[in-house]
């Protein structure tokens, strides 16, 4: 059996569509077909928005698809801190809070490790806009040779093609003038996962391509290094392939594209953070004014007390 497991994360504003994770997720679950031999799941990874995260929970649920939460926990976020010396980097200075609320690689490492416990041969971690159709994913895995550890998949941006989602109905195959940054599946018996300390941004993924020695233009991305200075490991010899290739559905918004998201995506990750710190305030400031009118209450019925049992004294005195 292989397994398909998509991450569905935090939407960042001015990245994504305010509904991008929720449209593709319902045209997924609706259009996507059953692959043989195949189960799929989702992984639903730190989520924030509660209102988000039942919505996707109901559709999942509706389709009767599996899932595992990752919970959202404000005790670890709050103890979170900015690196101090980051200089002018933003990257740089919210790592800490970019590894706890996206947590890129090591959700993706989270995928193929459940994968791996429950005795799936093929994991295909994949970021939830990725999308199959029946003759993609068999030119895959009809494909795979007995020794080979792990499959590239190229990837289509809809966006940059300018197609919607909806022209994928009813279609084995699309025509497209670009790959972008692949994604990546793993076998069983794999030793070499995702570097969980390179944060979402930084091209976390191409570090791998590289160890895996796949050629790209990925071979350049060195943000790892040049924002962390966090070196990529040693290549590895194990046998990949090429297969296929998978599409990214749509980002419900016109500026995502590869030419700025990287300043997208400091902004949006920025924007997040700030929304968080600001809505844990008002609570917390919500909770002490709650607490302060219990104990204002608690004072009020003491000295109540106290008064009525001074009026019975003085009432058996009289």
């Amino acid at each position: 059996m292989n397994l398909i497991i998509r991450i569905l994360g935090n939407d960042l504003s001015g990245l994504h569509g305010e509904n991008q994770t929720y449209n593709n997720l319902k045209f997924t679950l609706e259009n996507e077909p059953e692959f043989e031999n195949t189960d799929k799941m989702f992984l639903l990874n730190r989520i924030y928005n509660q209102e988000k995260k039942n919505l996707y929970i109901n559709l999942l649920e509706k389709h009767n698809k599996k899932y595992i939460i990752d919970e959202f926990d404000i005790d670890k976020f709050n103890k979170l801190d900015y690196v101090i010396e980051s200089g002018n980097n933003k990257f740089r200075k919210l790592y800490n809070y970019n590894l706890y609320l996206i947590n890129n690689n090591g959700s993706r490492n989270f995928c193929i490790n459940y994968g791996k416990k429950n005795n799936y041969k093929w994991i295909f971690p994949l970021d939830s806009n990725s999308y199959f159709t029946e003759k993609m994913f068999s030119d895959v895995i009809n494909n795979i040779h007995s020794d080979t550890k792990y499959l590239v998949l190229p990837q289509v941006r809809l966006s940059n093609e300018n197609i919607d989602n909806e022209e994928l109905i009813g279609k084995q195959h699309i025509n497209y003038n670009e790959t972008f940054e692949p994604q990546i599946a793993f076998r069983n018996d794999c030793d070499v996962l995702f570097n969980k300390q390179i944060p979402y941004g930084s091209s976390p993924k191409a570090e791998l391509l590289r160890v895996l020695r796949v050629p790209g233009k990925w071979k350049y991305w060195n943000d790892n290094y040049e924002i962390y200075g966090i070196r990529d490991r040693y290549k590895i010899n194990d046998k990949y392939q090429t297969l296929s290739y998978v599409i990214r559905l749509n980002s419900y918004n016109l500026n995502n594209n590869t030419k700025k998201n990287y300043r997208n995506r400091i902004n949006g990750l920025e924007k997040l953070i700030n929304q968080i710190k600001s809505e844990n305030i008002i609570l917390e400031n919500f909770e002490n004014k709650k607490n302060c009118n219990y104990l204002n209450y608690y004072l009020f019925f003491i000295l109540l007390i106290l008064l009525f049992n001074k009026f019975i004294i003085n009432s058996n005195m009289d």
